[in-house]
Order: C-alpha cells, then structure tokens, then sequence
C-alpha cells in the first residue's frame, strides 16, 4: 500500500503560499481593469478549498483574507471575514471536486469568486469607500473575478500536479487492497 508523501505536500502547499503572497504584495496593485483588480489571496484560499480539508481552508481563509486587508487600501478585517465564511461554506459544498485544471474546479472557483467579490463590493458601497453601487458591484465584482479566474489556471496546474502526487488511487504503483499470498 503506498501513502501519500506529506513531505512533497507539504513543501508544495508553502511554495503555492509564497508564490501567492509574493504576487499579492508586488504584482497586484499594479493591474487594475475596469475597477477590478487580481486578488492571488483569493486564489490561494480557492486552492484550499478543493483541497478537501474544511478546518485546514476556514484557517488559510482567514490569514489568507488578512495579508489581502494589509496588501491592499481598504477596511482591514473586511476580505478575511468574507474569506474565511466563504471558505467553510464553500469547503462543505464543494468537498470531492479534484483539484487541478478541470472544468469542476473551475466552476467551482468561479463561483466562489463571484460570490467574494460581489459581497466584498456591496459591502465596500455600504460602509462609503465604494460611492457607486453598479460600479462596485459590475466594476469590481465582476471584473476582479474575471481577472482571478484567469489567473488561478496556473495555479490550479501547479496545484494540481504538486498535490495530488502519491495517496490512494488506481495510476499509483501497486494496489489499493492487500493481496492474498
């Protein structure tokens, strides 16, 4: 029987989490179309939710939604409220969608995207940093998804390839029962 290598996952899950965060605090707030901006926390913490574990994605949601509030001009506490309910909603919904670059994971991610960002604009209009209501929701809603989804392809392959290497499944060497002898 062959277990998963925590190791590789583990290496895997903090090269995917600096790779993140890196892009958050140098890449982001250079790139802004249409009021919408890339938001990489909001990736990463997608990453953590087809990753099956409920406890494991409520808590990168949560640190996930903090370095966005400190990386970015806005409410600080507002993005990590949002992401980590969005994430143990979303972990419990969407549990055995295979991570990687597959259309489930994709729809899947796309509608916790929209759903983020849409709340995260109202949410923005109601407490007056936002002053426009459709702009906040058509101008940051759904460009900032559209932007993400885009975006999340390369990290939904790496993810997908780094993370699901070993464990129980019929491509690994050997079987998954014990053979009689």
């Amino acid at each position: 029987m062959q277990l998963k290598d925590m190791g590789k996952t583990r290496s895997a899950t903090v090269a995917l989490c600096i790779a993140a965060v890196a892009l958050q605090i140098g890449f982001a707030p250079q790139i802004e179309v249409m009021g919408g901006r890339i938001n990489f926390m909001l990736i990463l913490a997608c990453v953590f939710i087809l990753s099956g574990d409920t406890h494991r994605a409520t808590i990168a949601g949560f640190f996930c939604g903090i370095a966005y509030d400190l990386t970015a001009s806005v409410p600080v506490g507002l993005m990590s409220l949002i992401l980590t309910v969005a994430c143990f909603i979303s972990s419990g919904m969407f549990r055995g969608v295979q991570i990687g670059l597959n259309p489930n994971a994709l729809r899947c991610t796309a509608i916790v995207m929209f759903a983020v960002n849409v709340l995260y604009g109202l949410l923005l209009f109601f407490m007056h940093v936002q002053t426009d209501l459709f702009w906040a929701i058509i101008g940051h809603g759904l460009s900032s998804t559209l932007l993400s989804l885009l975006v999340a392809v390369p990290f939904f392959v790496l993810a997908g390839s780094a993370l699901s290497q070993g464990g129980f499944s019929a491509r690994s060497r050997g079987t998954r029962y014990k053979g009689l002898r």
